[in-house]
């Protein structure tokens, strides 16, 4: 048989470049990972603030902190190894505890699979008759005999029922975990597991003598979300002014503790922007221009200070303001009475229009995963942008494609370059340039690529009518 010709493994080069390409790929990945390694350990005991916070401030609880017996040396890896996962179940989310399970699973399936898969795949794919050379001689590709191909499918049959058992035995797992953790006491005396979300709401509904009448006797308390025009632009407003001012007071307390060193017998004072120990002068302290660029140089602290309390002022008159009324159609928090109730009433209550497939109630919702500007939203304003929405991830997720598969021809540049003339001078490349061609710079060039897409995805959710964060 020519298996040049034809065959399984006829499409492969005789001169395979697949050992330079591997360590073309392997070698500055690896040297990089050593790099942030040793840059890790040496930095991570030295800076505890950083990569240890909730071992020893002072503002976590005691209850609460990670517990750390060794405070030097590699003594927090055995602390790291050892703490079990509830512990994260127990301190921080459902979301957290099931991802973490979630990475544990996902290297099991992985360890497991590789040695169910490589001590038999390996020497069955070597001997499998083909003309491949280099590592290429240990891939699929290199069978030129049919019954070799009976080995891949037993073991990829019993490799996928073995994923299928685990996968139903974790959803299992995961349903009793969940259910546990929502009935505890811990978690089920909190305000936000009997609050229920209803979106869409007409304005009969969320009138306060109406509350017992459509969302049942269970219902104690509403609260329709009003309309808060430019009161959110406010908020945040002040806050950017008010992180404009710590920032310039912490370059003056910088500055003070400075000159604080070279002048030791300087009298202290609380004025000017000292930081207790010596005073910082005028010409020293932050400054900015209003306008910016062209306009008058003020001082950055008295003009930022002056700003937040303006923006308090205007956000605390706006919040008090009786034209904040409800809209004809908004959204309403009803709380229940239990947390039994509450899941009876996100089961049976609710406003949606059946022909519109748009979420229009949640359960357990907390204050910081709420995106208030898209809850009252009205609903063709919100169904639209939900469509503009999911047609902008369609045709990304198409197009996207096309500059990924552009990228993973680079990957096989020695086929295209016998099939295409103006490429045949990929052939007399030296075997590192051609490992370097095909091994380092399509996966470099793909995941620089792919990072722009959680960039373009975070803008589209922006308009979703909640944005449940994944505490992880």
């Amino acid at each position: 048989m020519d298996v040049q010709g034809s065959g399984y493994g006829g499409h492969r080069s005789s001169s395979s470049t697949s050992g330079a390409a591997i360590l073309a790929a392997f070698i500055p990945t690896f040297l990089s990972a050593v790099v942030y390694l040793v840059i890790f350990v040496a930095l991570r005991n030295r800076v505890p603030k950083h990569y240890a916070p909730r071992t020893f401030l002072g503002t976590v609880p005691e209850k609460d902190r990670t517990p750390a017996h060794h405070a030097s040396g590699a003594g927090w890896f055995h602390d790291f190894r050892s703490l079990p996962t509830k512990f994260v179940l127990q301190h921080s989310s459902l979301d957290a505890y099931l991802y973490l399970r979630f990475l544990k699973f996902v290297i099991a399936v992985c360890f497991i699979g590789c040695c169910l898969t490589l001590p038999i795949l390996l020497p069955i794919n070597a001997s499998g008759g083909g003309s491949a050379s280099q590592l290429d001689k240990l891939t699929f590709s290199n069978i030129d005999k049919n019954s070799y191909l009976w080995a891949h499918t037993v073991v990829a049959w019993v490799f996928f029922s073995g994923l299928m058992i685990l996968i139903a035995r974790e959803r299992l797992l995961v349903i009793g975990t969940r259910q546990a953790y929502l009935l505890a006491d811990q978690h089920a005396e909190k305000l936000s597991a009997r609050t229920v979300l209803f979106m869409n709401a007409p304005r009969d509904a969320v009138l306060p003598e109406q509350v017992k009448t459509i969302f049942g006797e269970d219902a104690e308390r509403s609260w329709p979300v009003r309309d808060a025009g430019d009161l959110e632009a406010l908020v945040q407003q002040r806050n950017g002014a008010a992180m404009q001012l710590e920032s310039a007071e912490y370059d003056v307390i910088v500055q003070g503790a400075k000159n604080s060193g070279r002048n030791t017998n300087s009298a202290s004072t609380a004025e000017n922007g000292s930081n207790g120990s010596h005073p910082v002068p005028k010409s020293q302290r932050p400054s900015t221009r209003q306008p910016p660029l062209v306009g008058r140089k003020q001082d950055a602290i008295t003009l930022h200070r002056t700003k937040v309390v303006d923006l308090s002022k205007r956000v605390d008159a706006h919040r008090a303001s009786p034209a904040r009324g409800v809209p004809g159609e908004t959204a309403i928090f009803v709380v229940y009475r239990t947390q039994a109730a509450a899941h009876r009433a996100y089961e049976t209550t609710g406003f949606k229009i059946p022909v519109i497939p748009l979420e229009d109630r949640y359960l357990d919702v907390q204050p910081k995963e709420v995106l208030w500007s898209n809850v009252a939203m009205p609903m063709p304003k919100r169904v639209s942008k939900a469509s503009l929405g999911l047609a902008f991830v369609i045709a990304f997720t198409i197009f996207f494609s096309i500059p990924v598969g552009l990228v993973g021809s680079i990957s096989n540049v020695q086929y295209l370059a016998d099939q295409v003339k103006w490429l045949r001078f990929v052939n007399d490349l030296p075997d590192w340039v051609l490992g370097l061609l095909t091994g380092l710079l399509p996966p470099f060039i793909v995941s620089w690529f792919v990072s722009y897409v959680p960039k373009l995805f975070r803008r589209k959710h922006i308009h979703e009518p909640l944005d449940f964060h994944q505490h992880y």
